[in-house]
Parts: C-alpha cells; sequence; structure tokens
C-alpha cells in the first residue's frame, strides 16, 4: 500500500506535471533542430504517425518516443488529479466551479486520446481519376469517378463537384457527391476534391482519408471550450461579489 500510495502522490502532483511540462518544451526544441537534418521527415505526414516510426531508424526519431512518453504522463497526471479533486471536494465550494477545470482536464485527455487513435490508425492518399475511371481497395471495394461538373468565369473554374460511386465488396453500390470542403463521406472514411483537369480529358484529383481520432479531438474540444468559459464566468463573478 506504501508503494501504490508513493505512486499516487507522485502522478497527482502538480510539480510533477510543470517538471513534464519544462522537458517536453525541451525535447520539442531538440526536435526543431533535428527534423531538418534528416529527409526522412518529409513523409512524415504521408502515413500514420507509428507506421512511419516503424521505418524510420531510431537515431533519427529518439525525441519522438520521449515526447511520446511524456505526454502520456501528463495524461496519466491529469486523470490523477481530476480523480483526486472529485473525490475530496469541499463542500463549501459550488460545484460548477469544481467540475469546470475537470472539465478541461478531460477534454484534454480527449483529445490526447484522438491524437493516439490518429497516430495508430490513420490513413490518407491522393489518386488521380479520370471520368468514367475507378480504383479498387485491398478489401475488394471499388471507387469510381461517374462525372465532373465545374463552372468557368473567365476562363477560370470558379466551382466544381464529382459525382462519385463506391461499391463494397457485395455488390452494393452508393451515388455520392464530393466538392471543395465538402467531402463525401463512406464508412467513416472522407473522400475530397482537390482539384480537376479539363484538358485534354476530364479528370479529378481526389485525397482519401481516414481519421479514426477526429471525433474523439470534437468531443475533447468541446469540452475543454466548456470548461474554459464556464471557469472564467464563475471566476469573474466570484470576484465581482
Amino acid at each position: 500500500m506504501g508503494i501504490i500510495k508513493a505512486i499516487f502522490n507522485i502522478f497527482r502532483s502538480l510539480r510533477m506535471a510543470n517538471i513534464l511540462l519544462f522537458i517536453l518544451m525541451g525535447t520539442m526544441v531538440i526536435g526543431a533542430i533535428v527534423m531538418p537534418l534528416f529527409p526522412s521527415y518529409r513523409r512524415i505526414n504521408t502515413t500514420s504517425l507509428f507506421s512511419w516510426l516503424s521505418v524510420t531508424p531510431l537515431r533519427e526519431t529518439w525525441w519522438l518516443y520521449i515526447a511520446i512518453l511524456i505526454v502520456a504522463l501528463l495524461v496519466i497526471n491529469t486523470i490523477f488529479c481530476t480523480v483526486e479533486a472529485l473525490i475530496k471536494k469541499d463542500r463549501n465550494r459550488r460545484w460548477p466551479l469544481v467540475i469546470s477545470p475537470q472539465l478541461i482536464h478531460l477534454g484534454f485527455a480527449f483529445i490526447m486520446l484522438a491524437h493516439l487513435l490518429s497516430s495508430y490508425m490513420a490513413m490518407q492518399g491522393f489518386v488521380m481519376l479520370n471520368e468514367g475511371g475507378g480504383i479498387r481497395f485491398s478489401n475488394g471495394d471499388t471507387l469510381y469517378l461517374k462525372r465532373i461538373e465545374y463552372q468557368l468565369q473567365r476562363g477560370y473554374i470558379t466551382d466544381m463537384k464529382a459525382e462519385i460511386a463506391y461499391s463494397d465488396n457485395r455488390g452494393i453500390t452508393k451515388r455520392l457527391i464530393s466538392a471543395p470542403n465538402r467531402p463525401a463521406f463512406i464508412r467513416g472514411t472522407g473522400v475530397y476534391l482537390k482539384d480537376v483537369e479539363v484538358m485534354p480529358a476530364r479528370r479529378a484529383l481526389l485525397q482519401i482519408s481516414y481519421d479514426p481520432g477526429a471525433r474523439w479531438a470534437l468531443v475533447g474540444g468541446i469540452l475543454f471550450i466548456i470548461g474554459t468559459t464556464l471557469l472564467v464566468i464563475l471566476k469573474i463573478r466570484q470576484e465581482a461579489v
């Protein structure tokens, strides 16, 4: 029990959080110096982080492993502090004033969870398809570019959209529209229309992106904003009394 209590005291310590943040900032500074030295960092955004780490030499990525470990420890520290604050809630303090910092902590934890999922499972790629052409994925599903529509003004394309058809391995076909800032979503995977060409043939550049952490990042962001806003309002009211 003594060891467990000691570990708990360490992880709930604000001092530990400050030390971890200081080490993390130092690690980021080192990373900013290291990254330009190695061409491998040019490919870091082409795949998920952990997939990239698995094929990149440790001598080039050691600082990233340290940063990931520190962030994980910060999340644990945040969870311990939140649990302790809720358990030891002062009865004389109003509940909203107690819960608002914990919403901020929870939002941070969800955002970190989102980054973890994205770093492990995210996928993105680009494909140029001619109108009427298609691409087959490794699971047997097929994506077709059925039609490209665009508007010209003074020789420039001012609006564009693409009609796509997605057929799964069971033969079920869905027709969707993808346009700039209005992607089509298929089983959580976004199909983004990035550019079109009309000469010598109609074709479109599509970005296919899957990010399992996006929803959790949204949840974390909402909780963080609510907690921050609530805390500021309550503090202002408290000072005005």
